[in-house]
């Protein structure tokens, strides 16, 4: 499988099956426009789902869209991630190595897959040592169910603790024009100097970032000069901050997938990413020579 890099197109796919209204027919739809527009990393989590009695229903769903998907499915990877569970549709972290062992192999019964191409802890568990779940996901990928691993929510502090135990390809934060604390922290630093991956969720702001778009004048004015949307040039400045940053939107609809690969391929001008930056300091932040940032 390919590594993940400044090429890759990647949605998230949790709200398929977390939306109380979820509607199977149209998350698949959105999943086909989605690769039809050239996606090729699918990120999910056995935890995608209402309840724990319905595990894997994101897994599931995945592996349901890819088969009735006339395209080339050797291009497309999928992550996933283990060490959430959901008792009743409650979120609990379960790190430990014996539970992650037993996620890992229903998320490849649910994916119908040999070995995952990306496996993720989902979260610390605050009564597993980090160093113990993650020497799990090392040993899992030793005995080639998983090909790379990855560790998501995590502090500089517990990354550099992961780093210590393994290598990882891929690291999962939160990242936005609001929410950018991976900035000042060190994380996209740490990404950028070993190679890795920052896979950057709630890329949008989360449930009130439609409403910061819309009002933000900024965000309208830049988008106007291309014809994108504020959510496209939001995306795209993200991917603007360093190569290793790879936005995980998470459409529900078809013409939101679409958008989300519009979002990939637009390319800021220099005069666009300045004002962005004036606007969002934390784009001002990452692109700062280290030297400046860190005398």
């Amino acid at each position: 499988m390919p590594r993940i890099g400044p090429d890759t197109l990647a949605i998230g796919c949790m709200r398929l099956s977390t939306e109380p209204g979820r509607d199977e027919a149209l998350a698949i739809a959105t999943l086909h426009a989605a690769l039809d527009a050239g996606v090729t990393l699918l990120d999910t989590a056995d935890a995608y789902c209402l309840h724990q009695g319905e595990a894997g229903h994101g897994e599931r769903l995945i592996a349901k869209a890819l088969a009735a998907w006339a395209g080339d499915r050797a291009r497309v990877q999928v992550a996933t991630k283990g060490g959430l569970t959901r008792p009743g549709g409650r979120w609990e972290a379960d790190g430990r190595g014996r539970h992650l062992r037993a996620a890992c192999e229903a998320s490849l019964r649910a994916l119908g897959a040999d070995r995952l191409a990306l496996y993720q802890l989902h979260a610390p568990d605050p009564r597993t040592p980090l160093a113990t779940s993650v020497r799990a996901l090392a040993a899992l990928q030793r005995e080639g169910l998983v090909e790379r691993i990855g560790v998501c929510n995590v502090t500089f502090g517990q990354l550099r603790e992961v780093a210590d135990v393994a290598e990882v390809a891929a690291v999962q934060v939160e990242l936005s024009p609001w929410s950018f604390e991976p900035l000042p922290s060190g994380i996209l630093e740490w990404c950028v100097d070993h190679g890795v991956a920052l896979l950057a969720h709630r890329p949008l702001g989360g449930p009130g970032g439609r409403g910061r778009q819309a009002g933000d004048a900024t965000l309208r004015s830049v988008a106007a000069r291309p014809g994108a949307s504020p959510a496209e040039v939001v995306r795209a400045w993200l991917r603007s901050l360093a190569p290793v940053v790879v936005p995980l939107p998470g459409p529900t609809t078809p013409a939101h997938a679409r958008s989300a690969v519009r979002a990939a391929r637009l390319v800021l001008t220099p005069e666009d990413a300045v004002e962005l930056d004036a606007r969002f300091s934390a784009g001002a932040l990452a692109r700062r020579p280290r030297a400046e940032r860190r005398p």
